[in-house]
């Protein structure tokens, strides 16, 4: 039972890990979008 347990924890773990990491990826994105239009506009605004 414990190593089902620690598999499934294991599995867990790299899903959110690759979630994590495509969420990172998608506000990237978002914010060089943001920038690039701010920058195009004149305004400067600082990343959070």
């Amino acid at each position: 039972m414990k190593n089902i347990n620690k598999k499934q924890s294991l599995q867990r773990m790299q899903q959110t890990k690759v979630m994590d990491s495509l969420v990172e990826r998608l506000v990237g994105n978002l914010n060089k979008l943001n920038l690039d239009s701010l920058s195009s506009s004149g305004l400067h605004r600082c990343r959070f």
